[in-house]
């Protein structure tokens, strides 16, 4: 399997809506703090940013495990689970599948779009752990309160990587934290926007961290990265919850245009929009001329006509987007229609 390949154009981007980046929660004034514990020259001691990610959930310290990113996390909970049957849907996150290949987990997977998750099918592989995306990426697609109790009920754990839990209409961390199968994966990179800090974390069960904290680096998270994300926490909740307002309308917004120039919208619940019904090569190249990055999926089954969309979550790059697209969906669409006529 080769490496995880990152979007590449072929001119220069400054407006990047490939990589579901989240605008970040800290200014410059919370970057000037007192370095207190030497974090630089120290190995890293996250139990502080682990205590205010407790204090948020309304759980014991114990319970939270710090990672490089909700992908250590990931790794991590498929690496304590090698040897293991995994079942995950298709399409989602694609580390998934790469990092189940790495550390030997079998992995199944089962095609969900934008209707219920297919439990039932999940439940004939016989596999032993489900891995759900919820929202998933890269179709927007949640599952229901109903549908997790009933996973938890039918698999012996359940992972629930609840990236974009932010931008979803319901919240499924309550619920999640009163199970005691769920391991939850959450990250500070896309509603806080500190995706550069490689800042994530799990959510379990006590013998469920402790046994997965058993596995990968003892020092993932490097201290400048646990001093800046435990300041987000203090001091950027509320810069957070307004970037996800303002992302939830500017979705709206977008599928809204989408459909209106025919491009198949998905229904999504998360910071960016799927696109079904386009020619990717056209429209990421169109899009990049303008200095404007989008994300295709080459090589990816089922994404082979699908673009991925973020949101900006400002104004004035919301409405430069809103110009690319219509630019090169509409006159793609009146080149067709000259075709036909």
């Amino acid at each position: 399997m080769s490496g995880y390949e990152p979007p590449v154009f072929a001119g220069p981007i400054d407006l990047d809506l490939s990589r579901n980046e989240g605008r970040a929660v800290l200014e410059a004034s919370d970057l000037d703090i007192e370095l207190g514990g030497d974090p630089i020259r120290r190995y890293p001691d996250t139990s502080p940013l682990a205590r205010l990610l407790a204090a948020r959930h309304g759980v014991d310290e114990d319970r939270i495990l710090v990672t490089a990113g909700g992908d250590d996390a990931i790794f991590r909970f498929l690496l304590a689970n090698r040897g293991t049957e995994v079942v995950a849907t298709v399409p989602t996150f694609e580390m998934i599948a790469r990092y189940a290949d790495q550390v030997g987990a079998h992995l199944s997977e089962v095609a969900w779009w934008d209707d219920r998750v297919p439990i039932g099918e999940m439940v004939a592989t016989g596999a032993e752990v489900v891995v759900v995306v919820s929202p998933n990426n890269p179709t927007g697609s949640t599952i229901e309160e109903t549908d997790l109790v009933e996973l938890a009920a039918r698999f012996g754990l359940v992972l629930l990587d609840a990236a974009y839990a932010e931008f979803a209409d319901a919240d499924l961390t309550p619920l999640a934290l009163e199970l005691g199968n769920v391991v939850m994966v959450r990250t500070l990179s896309k509603a806080f926007g500190l995706a550069g800090l490689r800042v994530g974390y799990l959510v379990a069960a006590q013998d469920v961290v402790a046994e997965i904290a058993g596995f990968g680096s003892p020092y993932a998270v490097s201290g400048l990265s646990v001093v800046l994300a435990s300041r987000a926490l203090e001091t950027g909740l509320g810069r957070a919850e307004s970037y996800a307002r303002t992302v939830v309308e500017e979705r709206e917004r977008l599928i809204e245009l989408l459909t209106e120039l025919g491009a198949g919208p998905l229904p999504s619940q998360a910071n960016f929009v799927l696109v079904t019904d386009v020619d990717p090569a056209d429209l990421v190249e169109r899009a990049a001329t303008a200095g404007v990055g989008l994300r295709r999926f080459p090589g990816r089954s089922g994404l082979e006509s699908s673009v991925r969309i973020s949101l900006p979550g400002n104004g004035d790059d919301f409405d430069r987007l809103v110009r690319v697209l219509t630019d090169v969906l509409a006159g793609a669409r009146n080149m067709e229609v000259a075709d036909v006529s």
